[in-house]
């Protein structure tokens, strides 16, 4: 089941088209770990209405970071949905 939601979700041709893209709890609560470990500024992925709340200035570094782990993330739960 992880495994295609991440297909859903790499599959995607437009970035908008990805935000709408459901995830269970445990993909979000991963994401989520991720980003508060290296983008500390932020406390949720959820939008909360309010410009000074939901955007952050982002280092290049810490953001590419984040998507790394992301990645790898993703890859993690590819292979252990294959066993």
């Amino acid at each position: 089941m992880l495994i295609k939601e991440l297909t859903q979700l790499t599959t995607k041709v437009e970035v908008t088209e990805a935000a709408d893209v459901k995830m269970s709890s445990s993909i979000n609560k991963t994401l989520l770990d991720i980003v508060k470990k290296h983008i500390p500024t932020f406390d949720t992925l959820e939008e909360r209405g309010s410009d000074s709340l939901d955007f952050h200035d982002v280092g290049v570094v810490g953001l590419k970071r984040a998507l790394q782990a992301a990645f790898l993330a993703g890859v993690k739960y590819a292979e252990a949905d294959k066993k």
